[in-house]
């Protein structure tokens, strides 16, 4: 209002202005993250990353490839019908004089078309016909289209440094991108990162590794059931000697490399012998078996000392902040900017709201300094 000097502006043209210039929302985001380091306002000291299902601008009825193609082929018996209605009616006309209930059937027929080319490609088991991009996510409000919003915030200023919408179901593939973005706007590395146990899996581990960036991802809590099956952590790695040992203190040593679920795997095994009188058979093997063996993943090393981390007071203290510096966020970008459901539909469209979004919030924390 204040540059249209209090001119009204219609809210479809404030919604084009979105979806046009969405490239030059994002850049104005990560001017707002340059301005908050030239003002010295964050130090990167602790970098909190985060992940919240945010509702696209579509019903929660959603439909699958059998759904779809029969919807299609009503409708396109509906537009033969019409096409002998207008002909009668119009003859020769250009076909600008159709009423517009009568073009209904058409558009609506290019949504079910479009849907169902988006399933395919995707691999979606169903989608909404009104936002296909928006793949079904499990949220506070139960399962609905919608996309997942990424955001990594600053623990000493509370502004947002990185940010991102993508379809992915959940948080295990995210980190490495949020860290790369962070880098490129800030030009350095935070110096610890941290994240819920949303955020844990090979892949996350990888990317820390690679970029140089201490992390602290949290693990999730492994059983205590003394009848639960032993599992790999009930093994105790002996760096020196390249093998593991046992519940019972037997020996698994190192066998072949193998090819399994499309990585290659150090398989680790005990002497049969060792496992024949095991007072812990039953808990260690399956019926059949004759001896345990241990599927060793490359990522096994990033894992223990992950948790080893996680153990120690560095990272107790770094989850206690870790709340503290990203939850709240979500809460106003949600509560405060009422961004609740996108408006815009599509990927391109949800990453354009999201933008600004976290430009506007770190906009407040700016203004927050000067008044």
């Amino acid at each position: 209002m204040w540059l249209t000097r209090e001119q009204q502006i219609a809210h479809q043209r404030l919604s084009e202005f979105r979806r046009r210039f969405s490239r030059e929302l994002a850049g104005l985001f990560v001017q707002t993250v340059q301005l908050g380091r030239e003002m010295g306002l964050m130090d990167l000291g602790l970098v909190a990353v985060d992940g919240s299902k945010i509702a696209a601008h579509a019903g929660r009825r959603t439909l699958d490839e059998k759904a779809l193609r029969k919807q299609i082929d009503e409708l396109l018996a509906e537009v033969e019908q019409l096409d002998a209605a207008e002909d009668a009616e119009f003859g020769n006309a250009r076909g600008d004089e159709i009423p517009a209930d009568l073009r209904d059937p058409k558009k609506r027929l290019e949504k079910l078309e479009r849907a169902l080319e988006v399933m395919k490609t995707s691999g979606h088991k169903g989608v909404s016909v009104n936002d296909p991009e928006a793949p079904l996510q499990r949220g506070t409000d139960g399962v609905r289209p919608g996309y997942n919003a990424q955001i990594a915030v600053d623990g000493s200023s509370g502004m947002i440094v990185a940010q991102d919408v993508t379809q992915a179901q959940n948080d295990t593939g995210q980190l490495g991108p949020m860290l790369e973005q962070m880098i490129e706007n800030t030009g350095e590395k935070p110096t610890l990162t941290v994240t819920d146990a949303g955020y844990q899996g090979e892949e996350n581990l990888r990317a820390v590794e690679e970029l140089g960036v201490e992390a602290c991802i949290a693990q999730q809590v492994q059983s205590s059931d003394p009848d639960e099956h032993f599992a790999q952590d009930d093994f105790t790695y002996v760096k020196e000697h390249d093998e593991f040992i046992c519940p019972w203190g037997k020996l698994l040593t190192y066998r072949r490399d193998n090819q399994r679920r499309g990585q290659i795997q150090r398989l680790y095994a005990t002497a049969q012998s060792d496992c024949r009188d095991c007072p812990y058979r039953d808990r260690c093997l399956s019926p059949k078996g004759k001896r345990r063996e241990l599927y060793i993943s490359p990522h096994l090393r990033l894992l223990r000392r992950m948790r080893e981390r996680m153990d120690s007071d560095e990272g107790k203290r770094a989850m206690r902040l870790r709340s503290q510096v990203v939850e709240p966020v979500f809460g106003v970008i949600k509560a405060v900017l009422n961004l609740r459901q996108f408006l815009l539909r599509g990927l391109d469209g949800a990453r354009a709201e999201m933008a600004l979004a976290a430009g506007g919030f770190n906009l407040r924390k700016l203004a927050a300094v000067y008044c």
